[in-house]
């Protein structure tokens, strides 16, 4: 173990050559620290929802660390229908919050809502699609 530490240690003075120019005149030399950790987020939302009741409560949750510029979107598709074999309905979305800033988000999962509301239907299979769109804006 001690071989592998002074082949390494040798090998990174041979890469890392100080010039004297480098040294300032008190005679320290300033090594330059960088980190990149890319922001990372995660939203949680169900695959199918059942929309039985005329008003329907859809909750997600999100987390994440994200850069102090830069914010997080959940948006959902407001032009929404349900349809049988022969009728079309609209539906309509309520979402009480879209966009969550760096401050907004941590390793917690943070909750929001959309309702989900439309009129009274008839007996049938009704089926629809609430597209969502999910984006990280800023840098």
């Amino acid at each position: 173990m001690k071989k592998i530490f002074l082949i390494l240690f040798l090998s990174c003075l041979i890469c890392f050559k100080v010039e004297a120019e480098d040294i300032s005149e008190d005679g320290n030399y300033t090594i330059s620290l960088h980190i990149n950790n890319p922001p990372a987020y995660t939203v949680r939302l169900p695959q199918t929802l059942d929309v039985s009741n005329t008003s329907t409560v859809l909750t997600f949750y999100v987390r994440g660390d994200i850069y102090a510029d830069q914010t997080l979107n959940v948006s959902f598709a407001q032009n929404v229908t349900l349809s049988d074999s022969t009728n079309t309905v609209p539906v309509y979305i309520t979402q009480d919050k879209s966009s969550w800033s760096y401050s907004e988000l941590s390793g917690s999962y943070s909750s929001s809502t959309v309702v989900i509301t439309h009129s009274e239907l008839n007996a049938g299979v009704w089926t629809g699609r609430l597209d969502v769109s999910i984006s990280l804006l800023g840098v």
